[in-house]
């Protein structure tokens, strides 16, 4: 914030260009990517009533989730990692 400060003097512009311009992430759950939203915008939501960043036309931000399909080699997912026995147990 303060490095922008002279760039950027709007308190409010500044924000809207760190959140939209500079800040990234890829959540592996439609869990994580609510709580990094809650974390980052102060809304699950980016585009939402109590979101601080001004700028995003949608609910995900620069925060992503997208549901994928596991790939598993040597029993685990080469996009996330996880274990492929814990994902096969009985009952899921």
């Amino acid at each position: 914030m303060s490095g922008l400060e002279s760039k950027i003097p709007d308190k409010q512009e500044r924000i809207n260009h760190i959140f939209k311009n500079q800040l990234y992430g890829i959540a592996i759950t439609e869990l994580t990517s609510l709580l990094s939203r809650r974390s980052v915008y102060c809304s699950k939501t980016a585009n939402g009533k109590y979101s601080i960043c001004e700028t995003f036309d949608d609910e995900q931000g620069n925060l992503r989730y997208d549901r994928m399909q596991h790939t598993w080699r040597n029993g685990k997912c080469t996009y996330c990692g996880a274990s492929q026995e814990v994902y096969d147990r009985e009952g899921r």
